[in-house]
Parts: C-alpha cells; sequence; structure tokens
C-alpha cells in the first residue's frame, strides 16, 4: 500500500486495516509457536517503527482502537510461551505511543531516538518503569571524547534507576572517528560496570 495509501486507509477503510492487523497477528501467532515449541525464549522485539521526528504516524486514538488489542493478544501469547520481556522497536518521537505500548503489557521501547527528543530521561517522566535501550546521541558522540562524557552524564540518572541499557540510537555515523568509537566502547562499558555495583 505504501505510507501514504495506508494512512488514508487508517480513516477511510478502517475494517481493511483491522483486517490487516488481524491477519498479521494470526501469522505471528503460529509462526511462534512453532519456534517457542521446543526452546525456551526470553526476549522478543517487535519492530514498529510508528513514529516519525516530532509525532506519531498514526493517531494514538487510532492506535489504541486500532492496534492496541492485537498488541495485548500478542503479548499474552508470548507469556503464556514463557516470555519475559517484551520491547518495541520504534523510532522517532515515542511519547503519545509509550502509554498504549505499556498498556498492552509491553515492558519498554528502544532505541529511544534523541534526534527526536525521545530522551530515556523524558520517557521516565512518562514511565517511571519503563525499560528502555539506547539513547545515546550519535552526533554528540561525533564530537569525540567531550561529546562521550557529555552523552554519558546526561544519562547518569536513568541508568542509576536500573531497567536501561544505553547505546547509540543508531548505526554509528561515518563522521565517528575509530579512535572516538573506541573510547566510547570504553567508557560505556566503565559506566555500565559501575552502575551494576
Amino acid at each position: 500500500m505504501g505510507l501514504e495509501n495506508l494512512s488514508i486507509a487508517w480513516y477511510e477503510q478502517p475494517e481493511l486495516t483491522r483486517r490487516i492487523i488481524g491477519d498479521r497477528l494470526r501469522f505471528a501467532k503460529a509462526l511462534l509457536a512453532r519456534a517457542l515449541k521446543d526452546r525456551a525464549v526470553d526476549f522478543v522485539q517487535i519492530w514498529e517503527d510508528m513514529a516519525y521526528k516530532t509525532a506519531s504516524l498514526v493517531s494514538p486514538r487510532l492506535v489504541r482502537e486500532l492496534m492496541l488489542p492485537a498488541y495485548a493478544e500478542l503479548v499474552a501469547f508470548l507469556r503464556e510461551h514463557g516470555v519475559q520481556f517484551i520491547s518495541v522497536d520504534c523510532d522517532g518521537h515515542v511519547h503519545e505511543l509509550l502509554p498504549i505500548y505499556r498498556e498492552a503489557g509491553i515492558d519498554g521501547v528502544h532505541p529511544c531516538e534523541i534526534a527526536a527528543d525521545s530522551d530515556p530521561n523524558l520517557l521516565r517522566r512518562i514511565d517511571p518503569r519503563v525499560s528502555l535501550m539506547g539513547g545515546m546521541d550519535k552526533r554528540a558522540i561525533a564530537a569525540g571524547r567531550d561529546g562521550v562524557e557529555a552523552e554519558l552524564r546526561r544519562i547518569a540518572p536513568v541508568l542509576k534507576q536500573g531497567g536501561f541499557i544505553p547505546f547509540l540510537d543508531h548505526f554509528v555515523p561515518p563522521d565517528v572517528s575509530y579512535e572516538t568509537y573506541r573510547y566510547y566502547v570504553e567508557r560505556r562499558r566503565e559506566v555500565l560496570g559501575e552502575a551494576l555495583n
């Protein structure tokens, strides 16, 4: 359908979008049932890029109305099969979506895209118990050691609360030097070690 046609369908063809969601849910459960039958799975990531830089792609009202029931059913299915942690991979500004994900029983979100203002500190104000991953600004890291240290200071409050794994919010850009990247990896390892003690 493409993004534009799907965006229109949410409003003009809600029964079609419900059917698509229902079909995908049934397919996912059938596929996952086979995978979960013979092995223990602790962690499941739902890949659901539902937001741009300033807001969600679909109104929170429609996400709640059309998608929340499927999220809740999928989460219940995964929990019945022993999955302990469920996270949504959602880029962009997830502030309005986070309460819906949490209502469905989803534990957390990532990659906490800083360019979209999805700072772990802000997301924890929305839900103090949400699990988070990512949240380190790749643009700041490109500035060198000072940028690395500034990022580590910025995430320190959330790291102290637990339930947070910091890493770059997306791929390492080419303007991050190899030396800076090595420094980032070592310093992050040190800070994580300190947080665990």
